[in-house]
């Protein structure tokens, strides 16, 4: 840069960024990156159900809009599973009454 009566250097070649060669560890955690300048993420972001305080997925709830948006999750998506139920410390498993495992809903 020329400040008007000697040049000054603001840099050499390893101070300047080249387009795609930016690296996640290049990028500082206090960065506010605007969604856009992340390819695709906005697009992904719209298949997903925002949570509203108050609102559950009950009939009522379940709308045409929260049905698509839920459809269009990918298969690989994270699932909740119940894989164990303690009762007091112990290990429990629904059975019917001629103690056959049983399927049941959970009401949370």
């Amino acid at each position: 840069m020329w400040d008007g009566g000697q040049w000054i250097l603001l840099g050499d070649e390893g101070s300047y960024a080249v387009k795609g060669s930016i690296k996640n560890a290049d990028i500082d955690p206090e960065a506010e990156i605007d969604q856009s300048k992340i390819a695709g993420l906005e697009s992904t972001l719209d298949t997903k159900v925002d949570k509203v305080e108050g609102k559950t997925l009950t009939s009522n709830d379940f709308t045409d809009e929260l049905k698509q948006k839920l459809e269009e999750i990918g298969t690989n998506a994270e699932t909740n599973v119940i894989e164990h139920i303690m009762l007091n410390g112990n290990e429990v498993l629904p059975l019917t009454i001629n103690n056959l495992p049983k399927t049941v809903n959970l009401q949370v």
